[in-house]
C-alpha cells in the first residue's frame, strides 16, 4: 500500500478545495506571521498579511477579498 498522502484521492481534492481562497492574518510579531503565512502557503492559500489592524482594513477596502 502507498504511504503518500499526496498522491491519495482525499489529499488531491483537499489541497484543490483551498486553491481559490485568500487568508489575511494580522500580527504584530513578524515571526508569528512568518509561520503562519508559510504553513497555509503550504495548504496552497493565498496569503496576505499585516502587522497593524488598520493596515489590514486598509488591504480589505482595496483589495476583492
Amino acid at each position: 500500500m502507498n504511504s503518500d498522502k499526496a498522491s491519495s484521492p482525499s489529499a488531491t481534492h483537499t489541497e484543490s478545495c483551498y486553491r481559490d481562497i485568500s487568508v489575511l492574518i494580522v500580527d504584530f510579531d513578524p515571526i508569528c506571521l512568518k509561520v503562519a503565512s508559510g504553513m497555509l502557503r503550504a495548504l496552497t492559500y493565498e496569503v496576505l498579511t499585516a502587522h497593524r489592524a488598520m493596515e489590514a482594513l486598509e488591504m480589505t477596502r482595496d483589495e476583492d477579498l
